[in-house]
C-alpha cells in the first residue's frame, strides 16, 4: 500500500490548486532523515456557502533511532506555523492507536466525538472470506470484485451529479467541499471506487467485507437498506460497514434503519490555529480520512 506510487499520488494536490504542508527533520551529522510530519490543505464548506481553509494531518513518522527526542512535537509545531502563514484556520486528525498519545497528549487536539460505524450482516454465501482463508484464491476474488464494480462505475455526467448532491446535503456544520476534482482525486490514489447502484452513489472498498466511506442518494425514496443488502450479496461478502462522525447527516440517516448495528470507533480531534476568530463545527465521513 505505501509504495512510492501511492505516496506520490496521495500528495499530488495539483487538481486542488494546493500543495502539501510538512516538516522534515534530519540528523545534523549523518544527514539521516529522522522524522516527518505532513498533510494537506483543503476547504470545508457549509450550506450558506461559507468556506474554511483547513489542514488534515496524515503522515507522522519518526525513525526508530530518534524516538523520545521531541521530534514529533518539533515537526508538528513547524507544520502548524507553515499552515498559519497560509491562512489555515484549523487542523484535524483521525488518530489511530499509534498516534493517539501524540495528537491528544502532546499536540493537545480537542476531542469532538467518535466515529460511528453502522454494520449490516449479509446473508448468503460468503465467497470473500472463503477466498481469503485460502490465500491462493485471493486473486480470484479480487478479479471477481473488479468485474462486478466495473459495471457500476461513474460516467462523466455522474461525477457532476454526485458533486451537486454533496452541496444539497450540506448543513450548518462544515464538511468537505466535494468538487468533481476533489472526488476524482480521492479515487486516484485510493483502493476505493465510486459506483452508482440503484440511484445510490457509493464510495466503497473491500475490507473484510464492504467498507463504505460515503453514500448519497439521487432519489430520496430509494430503498437504501435493501439495495445495499443486494449489493453485498452480489459481491458475496459477510457484512457492509458505513462510518461517519456522530454529527454527520449520514449518521442521522443510518440511525433510522433497523438492520444496521451501531458501534463506536476512534476519536476525532481538531485544533484551531491563530487565524481563526470564531470556532466552527465540523462533520466528517470516513472517506475524508487519507487512508480510505
Amino acid at each position: 500500500k505505501f509504495s512510492f506510487d501511492y505516496i506520490q499520488k496521495k500528495y499530488d494536490l495539483g487538481s486542488q490548486g494546493e500543495k502539501m504542508i510538512g516538516s522534515f527533520s534530519y540528523d545534523r551529522i549523518s544527514g539521516q532523515l529522522s522524522g516527518f510530519y505532513g498533510g494537506f490543505p483543503f476547504y470545508l464548506v457549509n450550506q450558506k456557502g461559507e468556506k474554511k481553509k483547513v489542514f488534515q494531518a496524515i503522515d507522522l513518522l519518526t525513525h526508530p533511532n530518534y524516538r523520545k527526542k521531541g521530534l514529533f512535537l518539533w515537526n508538528a509545531d513547524n507544520t502548524a506555523e507553515q499552515a498559519n502563514k497560509l491562512g489555515i484556520e484549523m487542523f484535524f486528525a483521525f488518530p489511530n492507536a499509534n498516534s493517539y498519545h501524540g495528537f491528544f497528549n502532546k499536540i493537545e487536539l480537542n476531542k469532538i466525538g467518535r466515529w460511528q460505524t453502522y454494520e449490516m450482516k449479509i446473508s448468503g454465501l460468503n465467497i470473500y472470506s472463503l477466498c481469503h482463508k485460502f490465500g491462493l484464491f485471493t486473486p480470484v476474488y479480487n478479479f471477481f470484485w473488479k468485474y462486478i464494480v466495473s459495471k457500476f462505475r461513474l460516467n462523466h455526467e455522474d461525477w457532476t451529479i454526485l458533486s451537486s448532491l454533496y452541496r444539497k446535503r450540506l448543513t450548518d456544520e462544515f464538511s468537505v467541499d466535494a468538487s468533481v476534482e476533489y472526488l476524482k482525486y480521492k479515487e486516484s490514489y485510493s483502493e476505493a471506487n465510486w459506483i452508482k447502484y440503484k440511484d445510490i452513489f457509493i464510495f466503497l472498498k473491500k475490507d473484510d467485507g464492504i467498507s463504505i466511506g460515503d453514500l448519497l442518494v439521487v432519489n430520496p425514496k430509494v430503498e437504501i437498506e435493501s439495495n445495499l443488502h443486494n449489493l453485498g450479496k452480489m459481491l458475496r461478502v459477510k457484512n457492509i460497514r458505513i462510518t461517519a462522525s456522530n454529527s454527520h447527516p449520514l449518521t442521522n440517516l443510518l440511525s433510522h434503519y433497523n438492520n444496521f448495528i451501531k458501534k463506536e470507533g476512534g476519536e476525532i480531534g481538531i485544533k484551531f490555529l491563530p487565524n481563526n476568530n470564531v470556532p466552527f463545527n465540523v462533520a466528517f465521513t470516513i472517506s475524508d480520512s487519507d487512508d480510505f
